[in-house]
């Protein structure tokens, strides 16, 4: 799946933004849908259909952005479903039913089924997965090439979602149309713009946002003669309140990215107000933000540290939006089996929920080492399921602590901070000094001494010498000589 990147950038070149007008117009003027788009030309050979697979690095930029803007995106790939024994012919199934995190299910009609392909350098005519092994498939079926044969698929979700994005990849002669069933009974086409015609193996992003006119269902629309097949792959979801917390992130890290510190605590403060007059929020991010604005009040400090203080407030509450749900759910569902000591089906529970977090784009960092940690574990189902519990609990304190800010930067203001990760490759054997900070960097104290023995660090502080201020930023420098880039979680 694609992996939330550490600090957000801007789209790529290539990506196109598109508004289109509404198929229907009511007399109240509504906000248009913003579409995201991207594609790598096929550049296989005229006429070939089992043609290499080659490189999708507009795509895989587009989609890595897209999830950046719409914040917590929940996504899915196929690799559940079956296939056909021979493991490279598509199943004769239509009907889907998927199941995103937070308890978001799909059902998905009209595709005509899953498609594997083992290799990842080869396609099957022309299509691929952007992810695993399977991706699905629509395709029209028509053999006389001057005959009409359009095919539809459908998508319709549990609740309403106001961004949904997807690859495709092997579109040649036919357009693919997404019809938008939004849920004031409005539709919208959008015809994504294709390189047509173009040979077998291509491959697209395409995204769309509406925060105020959320989608209830989405139609695939194969449109053209004769017998086209498209691969669809990743698709990802996030609900109103999501998309609207990631697109502030997203622009307090422009102005924080260019130095703009002002602008960056002027708009989050903006932002903030508009969030505590709404009932979108939970009371739970609600006391994050008051917080996050009283410790800003504090003249003493930089413009700088004040935006970072208001980011970290940002994105512990997008990490409770996205994961809060799941690791309650998880919590009460496991607690059933432990307590009746059927640890296999204990693990199992919690298996499931660890991988729905895990689907997550806005999961930290340490969290997500626990999760991977507690799911390779080996040992009695005994042990691995209190390793789980242990793990879920763990984290189910933190993301509810709302004096806790999470935050991803190389430096940043953190309150009750334990874990310090160097983020690039050290020397090994070569000591490390970890440094702490008061004033947001002013002034530095030597806080640990380490020694390296490998190339991938987390160091915890063992003291317990929880920080009472959000004031205080780690940097980390080798003991002789050179500073090391670092970044600081919980």
């Amino acid at each position: 799946m694609f992996k939330k990147k550490m600090q957000l950038r801007a789209l790529i070149a290539p990506t196109l933004f598109v508004t289109l007008a509404c198929a229907f117009q009511p007399a109240q003027a509504q906000e248009k849908t913003q579409f995201f788009f991207a594609e790598d030309v096929s550049v296989g050979p005229p006429r070939v259909n089992h043609v290499p697979r080659q490189a999708t690095p507009k795509t895989k930029a587009a989609a890595e952005d897209f999830q950046d803007r719409i914040g917590g995106a929940s996504s899915v790939s196929f690799e559940n479903f079956g296939v056909d024994e021979d493991g490279s012919k598509l199943n004769a199934i239509s009907d889907f039913h998927l199941e995103f995190s937070g308890g978001v299910t799909a059902d998905l009609t009209g595709i005509n089924g899953v498609g594997v392909v083992l290799d990842p350098s080869k396609t099957s005519w022309g299509n691929f997965p952007t992810h695993g092994k399977k991706f699905l498939s629509i395709m029209s079926k028509e053999e006389d090439p001057n005959a009409d044969a359009t095919a539809y698929a459908t998508i319709k979700f549990s609740t309403p979602q106001a961004a949904f994005g997807f690859c495709a990849t092997d579109i040649e002669s036919n357009r693919l149309i997404i019809e938008l069933l939004h849920t004031d009974g409005t539709t919208e086409k959008y015809t994504a713009p294709v390189t047509i015609p173009q040979n077998s193996g291509g491959c697209n992003f395409i995204g769309m946002i509406n925060t105020s006119r959320p989608f209830a269902g989405v139609r695939f629309i194969n449109a053209g003669k004769g017998k086209e097949g498209f691969g669809f792959d990743e698709m990802m979801i996030a609900e109103p309140k999501l998309v609207e917390i990631g697109a502030v992130i997203m622009e307090c890290t422009g102005y924080y990215e260019r130095g703009e510190y002002e602008k960056c605590v002027s708009h989050y403060e903006k932002t903030i107000e508009s969030f505590l007059r709404s009932t979108k929020i939970t009371q739970e991010n609600r006391t994050r933000l008051e917080l996050a604005i009283k410790e800003t009040r504090n003249t003493s400090i930089t413009a700088q540290t004040r935006c970072t203080i208001l980011r970290s407030a940002f994105y512990a509450m997008q990490y409770s939006e996205t994961c809060g749900g799941i690791v309650t759910t998880a919590i009460s569902e496991a607690s059933t089996f432990y307590q009746s000591k059927n640890y296999e089906g204990c693990w199992s529970s919690y298996e499931k929920y660890a991988y729905e977090m895990l689907q997550t784009s806005s999961i930290s960092v340490v969290d997500r080492q626990r999760l991977e940690m507690a799911l390779a574990y080996e040992g009695s189902w005994e042990t691995r399921c209190t390793m789980m519990k242990q793990t879920f609990e763990y984290i189910n304190t933190e993301i509810h602590n709302t004096s806790l800010f999470l935050q991803q930067s190389q430096s940043i203001a953190l309150q009750w901070s334990r874990y310090f990760v160097v983020s690039m490759d050290v020397e090994q054997g070569r000591a490390i000094q970890i440094e702490s900070s008061n004033d947001g960097g002013l002034t530095w104290t030597v806080n640990e001494k380490f020694t390296s023995t490998d190339t991938s660090h987390r160091y915890i502080d063992y003291s317990n010498d929880y920080m009472n201020s959000a004031h205080r930023i780690y940097r980390a420098q080798y003991v002789d000589s050179g500073y090391i880039k670092a970044q600081v979680y919980n």
